[in-house]
């Protein structure tokens, strides 16, 4: 094997590690100190609407950026008011003063009408939390706690799995580096049949859904056929939000309406969103019934190593973005098991520092479906057409997919351009798909002034498409580059609730109008990753901006996928812009 068991679990004590020291090392801070650094916020209950959160902050502080993750606490009488907080530490204002908290995202913001206040909404707050919120009572923020038990949960996994047993072959792989070739699935109509029919015969399967494939609607109709022959289903993700969205296809409506549907820890948005979904503490295990889990949650019952896996059927959505020993976790679940998601999309988020995951080789323990797909044989398939992208696009996300993809995008689908202004309209192709705008930028700057007012002039042109309703996303790697784009938007144009600003790690699975992916003249080697290329530059159905220094092309160490890419791209549709006059009086 390439990894012994206490290897295995010498890499998950040192990530719990990692997270616990960075985690310690903010609680142990003053909440004041952290208040000023815009890591805890006091905010004011406005209402729930349509089972969001809606909160009021003041101007002359911080507001979280759209996509960020919270702890909202509930605090005493006494102690609610920051001004009583003292030196108190974030750590002891929870454990002796909290009365309820919830974990909560930051999903829009907005002006309130009154110039010293803003308002935000936000997701994912437990039915607890909001049964004990007043009228216009204070909430504050906090640092999100990481994912713990997920760890633990695997490190158990890890160590109690029987050796020979069927799930160990997972954990006890050897690296045979195989030629990973996915059948290639282009007849729609035979699809399903053709899985299950796979799945009926071996104990797992693979399913590659490249960018806009459809992947969860094809997820939601076997789940439909599993339920309908009476077995019991488990899907497991990543996120609540791929959950909420696959039992919101059509495919499952019945068994919604039939209430056996049930899903852990449903939170307020969730009920307002899907009414006949069922609230579980437990996950159920029932015939024809389904359950929908976490990966955090899925690992707790996974880690009790059943005898007997319990489920008929797991699926695994999201599946790039599982560690390995979550792979193991589904093996122990379900006698079948269907691992969707995509390899050359990003992978799990780990707190490890690169220079350790290099140094001990780690990226096999951390890029679960990596390793899988390269190492152990599994039956394969990719689906080929994606519903998303236009031809013009597929020809170059196809790059990362040995061309194999194919466009089914609605033909109805059409920006017009007439409205906007030429400097701008002519960087938009007729056909869709990515622009190169090269500019100077920069060496080391990553909130270099042209570049973040040339997406303001760009944003603020683009919103006169649709009569405003068009989805705009700015995409970058660095956090300091979101947090000063967010800073020009909210100065500039307003916050919109159709406009995203967000790093790419946390936008997997979004669909919008038009991208402006930005990269900045430094950390290249980050921004260039093929995983993360492939998912800024695939999430548009109409047109893909992409911004960087003019000298970024001949960048040595480029990923060979994402150069072919760009060079291809730079030859066939793209221009430069530099600065020519003073900027910087407009964009402040």
């Amino acid at each position: 094997m390439e990894f012994t068991r206490e290897e295995h679990i010498q890499f998950l004590d040192l990530e719990l590690k990692e997270q616990t020291q960075q985690y310690i090392a903010t609680i142990q801070t003053s909440a004041i100190s952290l208040l000023a650094k815009d890591e805890v916020y006091s905010t004011q209950f406005v209402k729930f609407e349509n089972g969001e959160l809606i909160l009021k902050f003041k101007n002359d502080r911080g507001i979280p950026r759209k996509g960020e993750f919270l702890t909202a606490v509930l605090l005493k009488d006494n102690i609610r008011s920051y001004k009583n907080w003292g030196n108190i530490t974030w750590a002891e204002l929870r454990t002796k003063h909290q009365i309820e908290f919830s974990e909560t995202v930051c999903i829009w913001q907005s002006f309130s009408g009154d110039k010293k206040f803003s308002i935000a909404g936000f997701r994912g707050v437990s039915l607890d939390f909001a049964e004990k919120i007043v009228d216009k009572c204070i909430v504050i923020l906090g640092p999100k706690e990481p994912p713990y038990q997920y760890i633990q949960n695997l490190i158990k996994i890890v160590n109690k799995t029987p050796i020979n047993s069927e799930p160990a072959k997972i954990l006890d792989f050897d690296v045979i580096n195989n030629n990973w070739e996915p059948i290639k699935l282009d007849n729609q109509s035979k699809i399903n049949n053709l899985l299950l029919n796979q799945i009926s015969l071996s104990k797992e399967i693979i399913i590659q859904g490249p960018p806009g494939t459809g992947k969860t609607y094809l997820m939601s109709e076997i789940t439909a056929k599993l339920l309908s022959q009476n077995k019991s289903v488990l899907v497991t993700a990543l996120t609540n939000r791929a959950l909420i969205e696959l039992v919101s296809k059509p495919a499952l409506k019945p068994f919604l309406e039939q209430k056996k549907v049930h899903k852990t820890n449903l939170t307020v948005d969730e009920e307002k969103e899907v009414p006949k979904l069922q609230n579980t503490k437990e996950i159920v295990c029932s015939p024809e019934n389904l359950s929908l889990a976490t990966f955090y949650i899925s690992s707790s019952l996974g880690a009790e190593i059943p005898e007997i896996p319990p489920f008929d059927y797991v699926i695994m959505d999201e599946a790039s973005q599982a560690l390995l020993a979550m792979f193991t976790a589904t093996k122990l679940l379900g006698k079948h098991i269907i691992w969707i998601g995509d390899p050359y999309q990003l992978p799990p988020v780990v707190s490890l520092k690169d220079e350790i995951i290099k140094k001990k080789n780690l990226n096999f323990l951390i890029k679960g479906m990596n390793t899988i797909c390269e190492n152990i044989s599994v039956p394969s398939y990719q689906l080929v057409k994606s519903y998303r992208l236009t031809d013009r696009s597929v020809k170059y996300t196809g790059v990362f997919y040995n061309d194999s993809l194919v466009s089914s995008s609605s033909k109805d689908y059409k920006l017009s351009y007439n409205d906007l202004i030429f400097d701008v309209a002519k960087l938009l192709n007729p056909k869709g798909g990515p622009t190169l705008i090269k500019t100077s930028l920069p060496i080391g700057d990553a909130k270099p002034d042209f570049g973040i007012y040339l997406i303001l002039s760009l944003v603020r042109n683009l919103y006169t498409l649709k009569d405003g309703k068009i989805e705009i996303s700015i995409l970058t790697k660095l956090r300091r580059t979101v947090k000063e784009i967010q800073k020009g938007i909210a100065n500039n144009i307003g916050n919109q609730s159709n406009l995203l600003v967000d790093t790419i790690e946390r936008v997997q699975g979004l669909t919008n109008d038009i991208t402006i992916f930005f990269i900045p003249n430094t950390m290249l080697e980050f921004s260039l990753n093929r995983a993360l290329f492939n998912v800024a530059t695939s999430r548009a159905k109409g047109q893909t901006l992409i911004i960087i220094d003019k000298g970024t092309l001949n960048y040595p160490h480029m990923n060979r996928e994402v150069k072919q890419y760009l060079k291809k791209l730079d030859k066939d549709f793209s221009f430069e812009i530099e600065p020519s006059y003073n900027y910087k009086k407009i964009r402040n």
